[in-house]
C-alpha cells in the first residue's frame, strides 16, 4: 500500500485547525452565510491556518494557502491510476515501437454442447 491509498487530506485539515486553536490561534470554523459575508476576512486567514466552512456542522469546505493547494495537487497527480484506455493506448504504442503485430487465429466453428442437450430436455 502506497502514501496515496491512506493520505486523508480532510484529517490533516482538521488537525490542522486542532492544532491552531490548542496553540491559542483564531481558527475559525465558518458558517455558509458567514464565510460569504466574511469573505475578504476568510482570505486573508488562510496566511494563518486553514479556514474550514461548514454547512449544518458537516464539514464542506477547506480554504487552505496555495502552498498547500500546491502540495495536494502533486500529491493527487503522483497519486493518479491510469485507466484501462489508457493502458491499452500505451500498450498500442509499445506495440507500434516494437513492430509487434499479434497473430490472430483464422475463426473455426466447434461444437455448441448447449444445443445438442436441448433435444434432451423436456418442457
Amino acid at each position: 500500500m502506497n502514501d496515496c491509498d491512506n493520505y486523508d487530506f480532510k484529517g490533516k485539515i482538521r488537525q490542522s485547525a486542532k492544532f491552531v486553536e490548542d496553540l491559542g490561534g483564531n481558527s475559525l470554523n465558518w458558517e455558509i452565510p458567514e464565510a460569504q459575508q466574511r469573505f475578504a476576512e476568510l482570505i486573508r486567514s488562510i496566511n494563518q491556518e486553514p479556514q474550514l466552512i461548514y454547512d449544518r456542522e458537516q464539514l464542506v469546505a477547506a480554504v487552505v494557502d496555495a502552498e498547500t493547494f500546491q502540495e495536494f495537487l502533486l500529491w493527487h497527480q503522483q497519486c493518479q491510476k491510469p485507466s484501462l484506455a489508457d493502458e491499452f493506448a500505451e500498450l498500442r504504442r509499445l506495440c507500434a515501437e516494437e513492430d509487434y503485430s499479434l497473430e490472430v487465429p483464422p475463426r473455426q466453428n466447434r461444437p455448441l454442447s448447449f444445443v445438442d442437450n436441448l433435444d434432451d430436455v423436456s418442457l
